[in-house]
């Protein structure tokens, strides 16, 4: 049996594969079954590229539903997610990068070159760009959805066994990788979903990519809970500014893009 998170999400990604889960700005919509197809092709592409489980994947992206993405092909490939506030500087980059020893770092396309330029001290660095519809991630994605390139496999992990670094702020001294394993991140979104009592009279209405790991990971683990929304609406912000690092919230924490999980 396997422990990795995304299997969890992946069983009730299924269950629920026609309801639509996430709704972005141009109004597509993102099917349960979507997400599960999506998150396959992205990580077999990331396989691709010699990623491998344990594999550091760094991420400074403005917000996306390419980000949503992301986080589940990583995931489901067994490799480490390290999501980065896009306020960060070139310096405070180079800091992560190199203290994680990314294996793939994902940023702006302005910034890779900067990037691209640490690989006289991580060899094996590759960097990818994001820019909202544009960039080599979505060129890798749209190349392995033509050839029908995508990995079924959901990469075993053990309980202990890492799924994201959260670096502390660095209030006090150098930022610190907490080390956030797949146990983890379950046990943070089971007591989450019983602490906001969720049920199925609500409708999650927010900016789903936009959360942290954590918020990213209740919010898609309310099928791990069976409690997906319905037909009511409830309105959920970050709680602290570090909600918002994982998927593109801005240092002055506002969104502009607004993803919903519907009933």
């Amino acid at each position: 049996m396997t422990h990795n998170v995304f299997a969890a999400i992946q069983t009730n990604l299924k269950h629920h594969a026609e309801r639509t889960l996430l709704t972005i700005p141009n109004g597509r919509q993102l099917t349960g079954s979507d997400l599960d197809r999506e998150s396959a092709i992205l990580a077999g592409a990331l396989m691709g590229l010699g990623l491998e489980a344990g594999d550091r994947v760094s991420a400074q992206i403005e917000k996306g539903w390419m980000n949503v993405v992301l986080y589940l092909a990583v995931l489901r490939s067994g490799a480490v997610y390290l999501p980065l506030n896009s306020a960060y500087t070139n310096s405070e980059i180079e800091y992560f990068v190199t203290d994680a020893e990314s294996k793939l770092h994902i940023c702006s396309s302005d910034r890779a070159e900067h990037v691209e330029s640490l690989r006289s001290q991580i060899p094996e660095l590759q960097v990818l760009t994001l820019d909202h519809e544009s960039g080599t991630l979505i060129d890798l994605f749209d190349a392995a959805k033509t050839s029908g390139q995508m990995s079924d496999e959901v990469v075993s992990r053990v309980a202990d066994d890492l799924a994201s670094i959260i670096y502390t702020s660095g209030t006090t001294g150098k930022p610190k990788g907490a080390m956030i394993t797949h146990s983890n991140l379950a046990a943070n979104a089971k007591m989450l979903t019983e602490a906001w009592a969720y049920s199925s009279d609500d409708v999650l209405l927010h900016a789903l990519p936009l959360f942290h790991v954590h918020g990213l990971f209740v919010a898609l683990n309310l099928a791990l809970m069976n409690r997906w929304p319905d037909d009511h609406a409830s309105q959920i912000r970050p709680r602290s500014g570090a909600l918002g690092h994982a998927f593109g919230y801005g240092h002055d924490g506002s969104p502009d893009l607004l993803y919903s999980i519907v009933g």
